[in-house]
Parts: structure tokens; sequence; C-alpha cells
């Protein structure tokens, strides 16, 4: 009970972190509108930006349509898919019998502040959140399989890989993934059943490597790096995800680099204490220690390995690419203790476990709550979805207000930050997906006008500037004046 009182006051934080600090914008929008001018099968069907993600249309379409563009709706999604992944992660914890730490693990994911970084932005938060719940679906099923369980297990895990498909194209590496931790969770059942063991995640791996070998083909080879620059970010990404998830995040808003950079290796040399003192004290800890480091530099391969990489040093900094990777890290912690229940000669009490517990989370509540803090007064994503929220708040309000069947509106400027990846920066890309019946007209004589500021107000065309147009009019009909006859 304690456990899921922790998780859904984590996560009712999260809802009201979001809801009260950012909104619908730039991408966003940008989906919105494919979905206000075509029909939803035809764009599920058709790819994105290369890659079908049909799931990334059927979300957009919930929220725009049934949704009616409501922030709540889009939240409720993207929470409830966090929600399961945190429930799956812990149900493969508790399987695999590390007791108590499976508990701290499970509130310490379902609380790190590093997601919202991936929940902020929906366009972006729609595939990855449901990406990871699927991941941890397949993975607890085909342990729960292996481990003696019913045949429809099997089937479950194949069917949350298929849907991952649908979702996000970093499914392709899910069935390393399933094979990492069967192997380290039930080892013997590799050694006295290996065929059985590794069937699952071989099938997978085939269909995986068809999907990428279609994608190869079919998107043209564009911007990337060499070998040695794909090693230079991978290991450099894999040491700021670790130390993201300590709460520590070098921003390139942040004044002080210099701390930043203390921080950082500070974090770092927190993980290297902890990784060696789990070594020394496990004789097989070594193993999940560095599946740990290799997972996570092979879940930042598709990244390192693309076109974004021409954004060079700014991509470590766009903190929405560590999300999906977070779970992997808490999973594989889940596995090196794996390691320490069973290697010989380990004892702890119960009520030291607790009392470990308790203040593990204590303090991790503390560094989450400190890194949040500064994220909201320096990160990007924050200081933009602080000055989004306002004006689309704003909007919807003073929309609500227009009880007109059709009303009349003039096209005007929105900020820059509503649409800075695409021109023009006008009322007439927003106002129509949020108030359908909306006509925009050049010079109307009455209309309503949106101010930077989202407020909408009713103007009516200036008599000074109907006037000269009425005496043109005239001018034509009557002629020019003439002019008196010279003496």
């Amino acid at each position: 009970m304690l456990v899921w009182s922790y998780v859904g006051l984590s996560i009712a934080a999260f809802g009201w972190i979001l809801l009260t600090g950012t909104d619908f914008s730039n991408d966003d929008l940008d989906f919105f509108m494919y979905l206000h001018r075509g029909d939803l099968l035809q764009l599920m069907l058709t790819p994105l930006n290369e890659h079908w993600v049909p799931f990334h249309r059927l979300s957009s379409w919930l929220v725009y349509r049934p949704g009616a563009m409501r922030l709540e709706v889009a939240v409720v999604i993207l929470l409830a898919f966090h929600l399961m992944a945190v429930v799956y992660l812990r149900a493969t914890l508790r399987r695999v019998g590390i007791g108590t730490a499976a508990d701290v693990l499970t509130c310490a994911y379902a609380s790190c502040a590093f997601l919202l970084f991936g929940l902020i932005g929906f366009a972006n938060a729609q595939l990855r959140v449901p990406h990871v719940a699927l991941c941890m679906m397949a993975i607890y099923h085909y342990l729960a399989w292996l481990d003696g369980g019913r045949p429809r297990h099997l089937w479950l895990a194949a069917v949350a890989f298929g849907l991952d498909l649908c979702v996000y194209q970093k499914a392709v590496l899910l069935p390393v993934y399933m094979g990492v931790a069967g192997w380290l969770a039930l080892p013997q059942r590799f050694r006295a059943e290996p065929f059985k063991a590794v069937l699952l995640p071989a099938c997978l791996l085939l269909v995986s490597i068809a999907v990428v070998v279609f994608y190869k083909l079919k998107i043209p080879s564009g911007f990337s790096l060499t070998l040695p620059g794909i090693i230079d970010f991978e290991w450099r990404m894999v040491g700021m995800l670790l130390a993201g998830i300590l709460g520590v995040n070098a921003d390139t808003l942040t004044a002080d680099f210099s701390l930043d950079r203390r921080l950082l290796w500070a974090a770092l040399g927190t993980w290297l204490v902890a990784a060696t003192a789990s070594i020394a004290l496990a004789r097989g800890a070594w193993k999940a220690w560095a599946a740990l480091l290799l997972v996570a530099a092979l879940d930042f391969l598709p990244l390192t390995s693309s076109n974004r990489m021409f954004m060079g040093e700014a991509v470590i900094h766009y903190y929405r690419y560590y999300y999906e990777s977070i779970f992997l890290v808490f999973l594989l912690l889940g596995l090196v203790s794996v390691q320490h229940v069973r290697s010989p000669g380990f004892r702890i009490a119960p009520l030291h476990a607790r009392a470990l517990a308790v203040a593990t989370l204590a303090i991790w509540a503390v560094l989450q709550f400190a890194s949040l803090e500064h994220a909201r007064a320096h990160n990007y994503d924050f200081v933009l979805g602080a000055q989004v929220r306002p004006y689309m708040r704003s909007l919807r309000a003073s929309l609500a207000r227009i009880d007109e069947a059709r009303p009349v509106f003039k096209d005007s400027a929105v900020p820059g930050y509503m649409f800075f990846m695409s021109e023009p920066d006008l009322s007439s890309r927003i106002v129509p997906l949020l108030m359908p019946r909306a006509r925009f007209e050049q010079d109307p004589e009455s209309y309503h006008l949106v101010l930077e500021s989202g407020e909408v107000v009713r103007r009516t065309r200036a008599p000074s500037v109907a006037r000269p147009a009425a005496a043109a009019a005239a001018e034509a009909t009557q002629g020019p004046p003439q002019q008196p006859r010279q003496p």
C-alpha cells in the first residue's frame, strides 16, 4: 500500500506539473493540423518522416477529436502509459525475487524527475511513453514464460513487440533487451533449455532485422557521424543519462557551467563507487553492470547514427532523447540486485532493509525535487512551456466566449514560440483547430482578432478606411472634375 501511495503521489505531481507548466505548441499543432485536413485512416497508413507509426496518428486523433484538443486528455493518456510501465516494472522486479529492492526501484522510477523531459511535448511523448510501457510488458511476459509460465505469456510478449513496432521504431531493439533480461534473471534456464530460452528473442530479432533492412533501403542516406564520432557521443550520452537520473543535468541555459561540470562528475563518481562496491560484494554483479552500460549505449545507437546528429553538441542537451533509456537503467539495477540476493553469504535483516529503503527514497526525493526546480528555472523545454501555457489558456477562454455560428476572424501574428520550427506564425493556423467553424477573411467589416497574449478582441473596420474607397468609386463613375475654361 505504501508503495502504490508513493507511486500515486508521484504520478499526480507529474500531472500537475504538465497541466500547469506546458501546453500544445510547435510539433503538436502541426500534427493536429494534419488531422484537421485529412482522414484518420489515410494518415495512419502514411509514413511520418519516412517512419510508419500509426499509433502516433491515432493518439493525436484521440486528443484532437474526442478530446476536443484539451491538454487534460493528452496528459491522462501519457500518465496512463507511464503507470502501465511502472506496474510492469514492479511485477518484473518482484518476479526475479529481490524483495524490498523491487519496491525502492519502483518508487524511484515512478518519481524520477528526468522522465518529465520526455513527457513535455505531446508530439514526442506519444512515441516514447507507450514504447516504454510496451517494452516492459514484453519483458515481463517473456520472463514469466521462461520461468515456467503459461503459453499465453509467450503470445502476450509477441503481441507487445508487434504493437511497439506500430508506436516507435526503437522497438527493433526490444528482442535484445528481452534476451539480456532473461539471461541475467534466469541463467539456469539458458543453461538447461537454451533453445527455449532464445526462441522468442531470436524470432523477434529476425523481424527487427527485416524492418531495419526495409528502412535502410527505403530511406535515402543523409548526414551521419563517423564511427569515432558515434563512439564519442555514445559514452557522453550514457554519462549524461546516469547523471540525469541522479538529478544532475548540465543545462545549456545555466550560467555557471563550472558548477554543472563539478556536479556531473560527482554524479558519475557516485555511480562508479556504487558499481565498484557492488562488484566487490557479489561475484556475478559485474555482468549486470556491464550489461547496463552496453544496453544503454545500444539504446542511443539509433540516435547517434541518424541524421539528427547534424545538431551536434545540442543533441546531448535534448533531454527527451533519454526518456526511453531510463527504464532500462532501473531494470538492470534490479538485475544487479538479483546477483546480490543470489550471492553466497548475502544477508540483511528485514528491519535494516526497510530502514535503508526509507532513507534511500528520502534522499532520492530531495535530489529529484532540486533537479526539477533547477529545470523549471533554466531548461528550455520548461521555459517554453511557461510561455505557451498562458497564451493557450487565454486563447481557449476567449474562443469559448464567442457564441456566433460562423465567427469571422482577421489573421494576425502569434508569438514565435508557438511555431518556431515552421512559418508562417499566424493565428489562422491555430484558431481553426480549436474552433473549426471560424472563418478568416482578408478585409472584413467586423471581425475577431487574436492578440499576441492569446486574448481575442472584437474589432470593426475604421470609417476612415471606408470613405476613401467610396470616394474613389464615385470618382471613377463621374469622371475627373471639369477644369474651368481659360479666358
